[in-house]
């Protein structure tokens, strides 16, 4: 970004997207205008979107500090490119932690955001603990945020598995209205590769008990599952009709939809009850392309697979308490 460092400081410009980007270092970013009284807080901008892009925490925060209210941030870290499991790392920065990079985004966000969509490289190692300084996404400064989007790999930061620990209270928006959960592997990889039921990020107990998980507000919950094109078949989708078929015949895609509509199925009275909208999105991606995507590349197709009835009364019950 330091090639382009005046985009954030046009004065009319309302929207911005980046991608494969780096937020180099803060003594190389706007270097002559940081802490600038006449430039802080007084560009117009409003939606800032950065795709694939390598964060520096320190450098984010001085980005972020000359929008007069930024009301939509959405962040993606770079691993698609870097080879996660290889020694080659084309990145400068790395995987931001947690805490700093949350720091950053509160300093000039904290009472503007209304959307916040987030895609992190970081993990915890086995010896750290969620609760430990520093190792969770502490997302609770944001009161104004309203809507919520985490990949899959981001959502380890904001809750714990296998089993609920019923303190998503400490690192989740107070008043979000809808959670999305996004990125979650279909199909020939995990988590459905070895598993033989449906996998859910959040045990239903969030929509059940959203008091206690601190998300009273919560109206609508939306799992997407994503998949390439070349993992499901029409032959092997036709075989949906068939009977006397053994699971092995199934392609993994088919065994995952069925099992996510059988657990759905039986969640249904639960989240009916509990007042929330439970939805389940596909995304087919296409085969041989990673975001971001370009204009004459094919790009992902979205459908609805399942989804519960809806909450309208419950909403526009909370809204009147």
């Amino acid at each position: 970004m330091t090639k382009y460092p005046m985009l954030f400081l046009h004065t009319n410009l309302r929207s911005l997207t980046m991608s494969c980007a780096s937020t180099d270092f803060p003594d190389k970013l706007l270097a002559q205008f940081q802490d600038d009284p006449a430039l802080v807080k007084s560009t117009a901008l409003e939606h800032l979107h950065l795709e694939e892009c390598d964060i520096c925490s320190p450098s984010l925060g001085v980005l972020l500090s000359f929008p007069r209210a930024l009301k939509s941030l959405k962040i993606s870290e770079g691993v698609r490119y870097d080879g996660l499991f290889s020694a080659r790392n084309s990145r400068t920065h790395g995987n931001v932690s947690p805490g700093p990079f949350v720091a950053a985004i509160a300093q000039h966000c904290r009472d503007s955001l209304e959307v916040l969509s987030l895609s992190l490289g970081y993990f915890r190692q086995g010896f750290q603990h969620i609760n430990h300084s520093g190792q969770h996404l502490n997302l609770t400064p944001f009161v104004k945020v309203k809507h919520l989007e985490l990949e899959i790999r981001t959502v380890n930061l904001v809750r714990v598995r296998p089993v609920c620990d019923h303190a998503t209270w400490r690192r989740l928006p107070p008043n979000i209205e809808t959670l999305r959960v996004f990125g979650i592997p279909l199909g020939a990889r995990p988590p459905f590769q070895a598993l033989a039921r449906a996998y859910f990020p959040f045990d239903v107990c969030l929509a059940t008990e959203k008091r206690k998980h601190g998300v009273r507000y919560l109206h609508t919950l939306t799992y997407s599952y994503e998949h390439y094109k070349q993992d499901d078949t029409t032959a092997e989708l036709s075989l949906l009709d068939s009977d006397g078929m053994d699971d092995e015949h199934f392609s993994q895609v088919t065994l995952a939809k069925n099992r996510i509509k059988s657990a759905c199925d039986i969640h249904r009275p639960s989240y009916r009850k509990a007042g929330c909208r439970l939805e389940i999105e596909m995304v087919v991606l296409p085969n041989g392309f990673i975001p971001p995507y370009l204009y004459p590349e094919q790009t992902p197709t979205r459908f609805t697979l399942w989804e519960s009835e809806g909450s309208e009364e419950f909403h526009e019950r909370m809204q009147k308490l």
